[in-house]
């Protein structure tokens, strides 16, 4: 997800779009699968945001170009409330895969985009609301500390540094590089762990890195100006050649920061000295002698906050002994007639046969509660019998205080690289739905695995391992 977050793709239907009220527009007899991501402006362009189109046919998935794209106006008197520009829209080819089309990145702007044969798609590109900055005093300043994360460099060889030079500096950078005018330093983001490779040139910045490969695609600018927050935030400063300065905010999200991008601030003559972060999503800046703040509003990637402990094995093998006293467990039981037919209705939806659910899904019973394991291949998910959420994992637990928990990882389990999410969803009173799960993201620095089991007090206890494979031992609770 781009900052430029209110980009939003809507697929036009048949009929009128709920209470957008916004009447068809059929070019075609289907509606394309549509990808949409904003960048920050080209360089050449400080003022304008590059919208990023990929649009694909719903049926095999396969890539849709060329495409035309039109402006959109509103117009009261027409029927559909809005009007087609019958001009095109310049679209151009940014890397053979995805195409995209400059818009001015302080206006609103509507676009319709189609492909031969297929339904029109609607976007709405809608500019980043800047936060109000607010005065602060030099008290509420000076009460914080300069940064409640830290960058903890880590010493590579002289081999790697060139690897990594060569993999990601541009020609430029290589010459700075070769004179030493550019160093390079790989480092965690401490306590997220995060990796990073931290640039020092005449612009510095920080530059992601994840699977041991580090992507030089987008960058985090931070020169003598920047901090981190206790809550995974970093801001960085940077001032071009037109001494416009800008301010960058991203997520630290455990391994990166995805594709969360950054918030840039264009202030002309607002140069941060120094940036200090306060508690819920509170950011301070010196400038001179005066002090601002002002509140940053970036979406989570989880949803909750974990109080994660590092216990001893002792302490696990302990908990472990009382685990029946917490866990209700499950068993095994005969699906019926009502199980096929869920199996029958989640198949048809997905575009698969009954007898390749029935391969591989399962069903159980918690206490007097009836579950179905639903899975194809590697996907796999939970679903209570009366209820229509999927719960996002299998192998699932159920605490005796109504709690669901399961771990999803984000592709192949097992792979070094790939992070692991704990869920749990809380279980209504008549045993017969589930609530919106808490989702937490287990820290690189440990990755969460098999066997877990709810304790005393709300502990959620986790057998998992670290960076170097040795088996360790957490617990959870919620914040």
């Amino acid at each position: 997800m781009n900052i430029w977050k209110s980009v939003i793709a809507i697929i036009l239907l048949s009929g009128t779009l709920n209470a957008q009220n916004i009447k068809v527009l059929t070019f075609g007899d289907q509606t394309p699968t549509v990808y949409c991501n904003t960048w920050q402006s080209p360089s050449n362009n400080p003022d304008s945001v590059l919208i990023e189109i990929a649009l694909y046919a719903p049926e095999t998935g396969e890539r849709l170009f060329p495409f035309n794209a039109y402006a959109v106006h509103l117009d009261s008197s027409t029927a559909a409330g809005f009007s087609i520009d019958s001009r095109l829209i310049s679209v151009y080819n940014i890397n053979n895969y995805y195409y995209g089309i400059i818009a001015e990145a302080h206006r609103r702007m509507l676009i319709a985009v189609q492909a031969t044969g297929y339904n029109a798609v609607l976007l709405e590109y809608e500019p980043v609301k800047h936060p109000v900055i607010q005065s602060a005093t030099k008290r509420e300043f000076n009460r914080l500390k300069s940064s409640a994360q830290t960058f903890d460099t880590v010493t590579i060889s002289a081999n790697q540094r060139q690897r990594l030079a060569s993999m990601l500096l541009n020609e430029m950078e290589l010459e700075w590089y070769a004179t030493g005018e550019l160093s390079l330093h790989l480092g965690h983001f401490m306590p997220s762990g995060t990796m990073a490779l931290r640039v020092d040139a005449p612009i510095d910045d920080f530059r992601r890195f994840i699977f041991d490969t580090l992507y030089s695609s987008r960058s985090l600018h931070a020169d003598y100006a920047y901090a981190l927050s206790p809550d995974g935030y970093i801001v960085g400063q940077v001032i071009d050649g037109n001494l416009r300065v800008t301010w960058e905010i991203a997520r630290l999200d455990g391994y990166e920061w995805r594709e969360l991008w950054p918030i840039s601030f264009h202030l002309p003559g607002t140069v941060a000295d120094e940036f200090r972060w306060g508690s819920d999503g509170w950011l301070f800046f010196r400038s001179g002698n005066e002090y601002f703040k002002f509140h940053v509003d970036l979406p989570m990637t989880q949803n909750c906050r974990m109080k994660d402990v590092e216990i001893s094995r002792e302490e696990y093998e302990q908990a472990k002994a009382e685990a029946s006293r917490y866990n209700i467990l499950s068993s095994e039981r005969t699906p019926d007639a009502a199980d096929t037919a869920i199996l029958r209705v989640w198949a048809s939806k997905e575009g698969l046969t009954l007898s390749e659910l029935l391969e591989n899904s399962g069903a159980a019973y918690f206490d007097d509660i009836s579950c179905l394991e639903i899975a194809v291949g590697d996907y796999c998910v939970t679903r209570i019998k009366a209820d229509t959420v999927d719960m996002a994992t299998c192998n699932m637990i159920l605490s005796t205080d109504g709690l669901f928990a399961g771990i999803a990882f984000e592709d192949l389990i097992g792979d070094d690289g790939m992070p692991a999410y704990v869920y749990i969803y809380p279980i209504s009173a008549d045993g017969k739905h589930v609530g919106t799960p808490y989702i937490y993201q287990t820290t690189p620095s440990w990755k969460a695995a098999y066997p877990f089991f709810w304790g005393a007090d709300g502990w959620l206890y986790i057998e998992g391992f670290d960076t170097n494979n040795n088996t360790v031992y957490h617990k959870l609770h919620l914040l």
